[in-house]
C-alpha cells in the first residue's frame, strides 16, 4: 500500500513537472502578445501581424511592424512606411518557473524593398539585430542587445558602423524602462568631408505611463574634416536630460559638457552649460507636432507648404505662448586660451489678454509680453585678437562672426569693462514691457540688431 501511494505521489509529481512548461507557455503567450503591442505602440511602430505557435517546451512567434511615414526628414530624404517593414522572429523556451526564467531569442530582419536596408541585411546574412530576453515570474524582463557591424557604400557616401551592444530592463506593464547601449564607432564619409564618432554610451530611465524620464549620452570623441575647413576634434562630450510632466505642463532640464574642442592647432575648453524649459503646455505641443506631420504628409510644393504651415500652426503657437512658457540657460562657461566666456539667460512670456490687438498686431503684443534677462562676460583680449576667431576658422560662410558682433557691442557701449575685473567686458540686459535696459540705461532695441 505504501509503495502504491509513493508511486502515485511520484507519478503526480512527474506529471506536474512535465505539464508545468505547457501551462507556463499559455501564460507566456498572453504576456508576450500584450507586451509586444504595448512596446510597439510606445515607440510609434505599427504592429501589422502577430502569429504564435505554442509548443510544450518551446514556442515560436513572428511579428511584422511598419515604420510610420512621419519619419520623413526632408522632401528628398523620406522614410516611406510602404517600404520600411521589419520582421521580429521569436524562439521561446518556456522554462520551469520560478527555477529558470522564460527565455525569448529574437532576431530582427528586414521585410523592405529599400535598397539601403537590403544592403545592411545582405552584409549580415539578413540579421539586423539579435535580442535575448529573460522573463521573470513577476513579468519583469531583461533583454541583451547585439547589432552586427554595418557597412554601406554608394556613389556619394560610405557608412561604417561598428555595431552596438547593450541591455534593456522592463518592469511589468511598462511602468519603467532602463536602457544601456554602447557602440565603439560610427564613421561617415561623403563628398563634403568626414565625421567620426567614437565610444558612444547611452543610459536612460523612462516611465512611459507618466511621460517622465532621464537620459545620459556620453561621446568619447567627434572628429570633423571638410575639404575647405580646418579639422575639428571634440572630446569628452556629455549630454544629460531629464523631463517631468506636472498638470499637463512639460518641464525639462539639460546639461552639456565638453572637455576640449580643438580647431586646427588651437584648443578650447572645457565648456559647461545648464539649460531648462519650464511650463510648456504639453497638449498644445502635441497639437503642433501632429498638425505639422499631417501637413508634411500632403507632399505640397515648398511655397504652398510654408503658407499652410504658417496659417495652421500660428493659432497653436499663440496658444502655447499664452501659457507663459519659460526657458533659461542658468549656467554657461566656455574656456579659451584668452580667458573664460560665461553668462546666463532667462526668458519668459508674461500673460497677455489683448485679443483684439493680437489679431492685428501680434508681434507688438508678444514683444511687450516678453521678459528677458541676459548677463554676459567676455575676455577683453579675445575681442582684441582678431586672428583667433573660432567661427571664422570653422566656416568661411558665417559673416559677420560672433566676435565681430561682440566687438560692435563694445563700440556701442553694450559691453563695458567690468568694475571688479578690468580684463573682462561685462553686460547686463533686461527686456520687459517692451523696454530694453542695458547696464541700467534704457536704450532702443535696434542697437542690438544693427552692427
Amino acid at each position: 500500500m505504501k509503495k502504491t501511494l509513493l508511486f502515485l505521489v511520484l507519478l503526480l509529481t512527474f506529471v506536474a513537472i512535465m505539464t508545468l512548461p505547457y501551462w507556463i507557455g499559455i501564460e507566456v503567450e498572453r504576456y508576450f502578445t500584450k507586451g509586444n503591442q504595448n512596446l510597439f505602440n510606445s515607440v510609434n511602430l505599427q504592429l501589422l501581424d502577430n502569429s504564435y505557435q505554442r509548443g510544450w517546451f518551446t514556442s515560436k512567434a513572428q511579428s511584422t511592424v511598419e515604420v510610420p511615414n512621419n519619419f520623413e526628414i526632408t522632401k528628398s530624404a523620406k522614410i516611406s512606411s510602404d517600404n520600411y517593414r521589419f520582421i521580429f522572429e521569436h524562439e521561446i523556451e518556456h522554462g520551469f518557473q520560478p527555477i529558470t526564467s522564460t527565455l525569448i531569442h529574437t532576431s530582427l530582419r528586414t521585410h523592405s524593398e529599400s535598397e539601403t536596408i537590403q544592403q545592411i541585411a545582405n552584409s549580415n546574412n539578413g540579421l539586423l539585430l539579435d535580442i535575448l530576453t529573460a522573463v521573470q515570474t513577476n513579468g519583469d524582463s531583461v533583454s541583451t542587445l547585439k547589432m552586427p557591424t554595418i557597412n554601406i557604400r554608394d556613389q556619394n557616401a560610405h557608412l561604417q558602423w561598428q555595431g552596438l551592444q547593450g541591455h534593456v530592463s522592463i518592469q511589468r506593464n511598462l511602468t519603467q524602462i532602463e536602457t544601456e547601449i554602447y557602440s565603439p564607432q560610427i564613421q561617415l564619409e561623403t563628398t563634403e568631408g568626414q565625421i567620426v564618432i567614437q565610444n558612444i554610451f547611452l543610459t536612460a530611465t523612462m516611465q512611459p505611463s507618466e511621460m517622465q524620464g532621464k537620459g545620459i549620452l556620453n561621446l568619447g570623441k567627434i572628429r570633423l574634416a571638410g575639404q575647405q575647413e580646418l579639422p575639428i576634434q571634440i572630446e569628452g562630450i556629455k549630454l544629460v536630460g531629464e523631463n517631468q510632466i506636472v498638470a499637463d505642463y512639460l518641464a525639462y532640464q539639460g546639461q552639456i559638457e565638453l572637455q576640449q574642442i580643438q580647431v586646427g592647432a588651437t584648443k578650447y575648453g572645457p565648456s559647461d552649460s545648464h539649460f531648462e524649459f519650464q511650463h510648456w503646455h504639453l497638449p498644445t505641443l502635441n497639437q503642433l507636432k501632429n498638425t505639422w506631420i499631417a501637413i508634411r504628409r500632403q507632399n505640397l510644393a515648398p511655397e504652398m507648404e510654408a503658407k499652410i504651415v504658417q496659417m495652421r500652426l500660428t493659432p497653436y503657437g499663440l496658444k502655447l505662448l499664452s501659457q507663459s512658457p519659460e526657458l533659461a540657460m542658468t549656467h554657461f562657461k566656455f574656456n579659451m586660451p584668452e580667458g573664460e566666456l560665461h553668462g546666463t539667460l532667462h526668458a519668459r512670456m508674461e500673460p497677455f489678454e489683448e485679443v483684439f490687438s493680437l489679431l492685428f498686431n501680434p508681434q507688438q503684443v508678444l514683444f511687450k509680453a516678453l521678459n528677458v534677462h541676459l548677463e554676459l562676460s567676455v575676455p577683453q583680449i579675445w575681442l582684441d585678437n582678431q586672428d583667433k576667431d573660432l567661427l571664422a576658422k570653422t566656416s568661411s560662410h558665417i559673416e559677420p562672426s560672433l566676435k565681430q558682433y561682440l566687438q560692435a557691442w563694445v563700440d556701442k557701449g553694450i559691453l563695458i569693462l567690468d568694475d571688479n575685473q578690468s580684463n573682462l567686458y561685462h553686460s547686463q540686459m533686461h527686456l520687459k514691457n517692451g523696454i530694453l535696459h542695458i547696464n541700467g540705461q534704457a536704450v532702443p532695441l535696434a542697437i542690438l540688431l544693427n552692427k
